[in-house]
């Protein structure tokens, strides 16, 4: 028979279960709260660590002896290049080889080493060597004293450093045994040079092979060197070249003309002529006027009314504008013209001036006038008669023909002369013992220079004739609207028809 336990010793027991039971939850909380905070220390660990890594190699020993906190802290750079630009590049790293395979890359434009193309080139390749570093610090290469002291950027100052000055302060990176030859700026100069071989045409790199000797000592190229040779034959430096860029500038209001004011290309042609001689170590005091008088031609009312008011605030003195913020101002408002579908507005006298064109031409077909007008007109009487060439009828419908052999000859003999000079190429030339003079008005090879043309002799004269033009339409319109006028006319137009 199962022994039954007192009520007594069951109470105890139970008692001595509970409290082992509140034990056991006490040591689980406890362990709990040992596990967060080991989670906590693993954490901080980690982040030290991490921040020891990343920082310079300095051991910080606070007060007493024991290693401070160190201070983690990214270095900023704009570009991986431009992390530590002045630190020699260790190519058997990954990070290395990078750099300089994005530094030996082509432009993203390819150069064909013409002058209307040195913009866009000198714009992206300074943009490529911010980007690099090759620009910045000890280790740059695109800034040199010229013979006068001065310091100039050799992207966009080429012409105002000398080859010979530019090839003595290169030596310092590219000749062996030179301050910077075994630095970082004798690799930035690898790059720079690799890259502007690649940019280059194929017909670009043809005409540099004359100069390889000049360019290239030691079996190394100089950088710098090879983008003065590269602007100097895209722009054939010399005084004459910046008194032609000079020429252009002045006449800038008839290019305009010819692009029928399109805006963009106004500037561009404006920038490829200002950049060239600002690059030359000259200067354009009146670039801000030169402006102005391109736009004073531009065919849209709307726009020239604002410019107008900008240039009447440029003379008064309560507004001053640089080239480049004129430049910006005329492009966001030419912009928004075309936007809104108001480009090319006329004003409201350009629009009368049409209109009495258009009723004039109306007017003429209306009234023929008689025999009798006709004659006094110097108009030769028709010869009604059968009777031509040599008096037998029907005779007159039958021309000699010329034998157009010669001429056909003598088409193909001068084709040449309608072709133009390139940019930077002579106005002059001779062929077979004659000089030949480029007339921009008749477009073609002649026997007389481009000032002494009568052709622009007359554009200037009737430009000059605009207002008398417009006085005498009106003159016309008025005449047009007289029905007494217009009476006497009807009534002699009868009388001579019945003459």
């Amino acid at each position: 028979m199962a022994q039954i336990n007192p009520p007594g010793d069951m109470a105890a027991q139970l008692a001595q279960l509970a409290a082992q039971l509140a034990t056991l939850a006490g040591e689980v909380t406890t362990l709990r709260q040992e596990n967060i905070t080991l989670t906590t220390a693993n954490i901080t660990l980690t982040t030290q660590v991490a921040g020891i890594a990343s920082a310079p190699p300095a051991a910080a020993v606070a007060a007493g002896g024991a290693p401070a906190a160190p201070t983690v802290r990214a270095t900023f750079a704009t570009t991986p290049a431009m992390l530590r630009h002045e630190d020699i590049l260790d190519y058997s790293s990954k990070t290395a080889t990078m750099i300089y395979e994005d530094g030996v890359e082509s432009l993203t434009t390819p150069f064909d080493m013409k002058s209307n193309g040195t913009v866009i080139y000198i714009t992206e390749l300074q943009a490529k060597c911010n980007r690099m570093g090759w620009h910045s610090g000890a280790q740059q290469i695109t800034k040199f004293p010229n013979d006068a002291g001065t310091m100039v950027n050799v992207i966009s100052e080429y012409g105002q450093i000398t080859t010979t000055k530019l090839q003595l302060e290169c030596e310092s990176f590219c000749l062996p045994g030179g301050a910077r030859t075994n630095e970082r700026a004798s690799q930035n100069n690898q790059m720079m040079s690799e890259c502007i071989m690649k940019t280059l045409t194929a017909s670009a790199r043809n005409r540099l092979l004359p100069f390889r000797k000049e360019l290239e000592i030691n079996n190394v190229v100089y950088g710098p060197l090879l983008h003065k040779k590269v602007m100097a034959l895209a722009t054939i430096d010399s005084v004459a070249t910046t008194k032609a860029l000079r020429a252009n500038l002045r006449e800038i209001t008839t290019y305009c003309a010819t692009v029928k004011g399109n805006i963009d290309l106004l500037h561009a042609y404006f920038d490829h002529n200002y950049s060239q001689i600002i690059a030359r170590g000259a200067g354009v005091d009146d670039a801000t006027d030169i402006l102005f008088s391109a736009y004073a031609v531009v065919p849209c009312a709307l726009f020239r009314l604002y410019i107008k008011n900008k240039a009447d605030q440029y003379t008064d003195g309560t507004a001053t504008f640089t080239h480049e913020e004129l430049i910006l101002l005329a492009t966001n408002k030419f912009n928004l013209l075309v936007q809104t579908g108001e480009w090319g507005a006329k004003s409201l006298e350009e629009e009368k001036i049409i209109a009495m064109q258009a009723e004039l031409t109306t007017l003429k077909g209306q009234f023929e006038l008689g025999p009798k007008l006709r004659i006094a007109a110097g108009e030769k009487k028709k010869d009604t008669s059968d009777n031509k060439g040599d008096g037998k009828k029907g005779a007159g419908k039958f021309k000699n023909k010329k034998g157009t052999d010669n001429k056909r000859r003598q088409k193909e003999a001068e084709k040449w002369q309608r072709v133009p000079p390139k940019d930077g190429e002579s106005h002059e030339k001779k062929v077979k013992d004659r000089t030949f003079y480029w007339c921009k008005h008749h477009m073609c090879w002649g026997g007389h220079k481009e000032k002494e043309c009568k052709k622009g002799m007359e554009r200037t004269a009737a430009q000059q004739d605009d207002s008398r033009t417009t006085y005498a339409a009106s003159a016309a319109s008025a005449t047009v609207g007289n029905s007494n006028w217009n009476n006497l006319l009807a009534n002699m137009h009868r009388n001579m028809a019945d003459e």
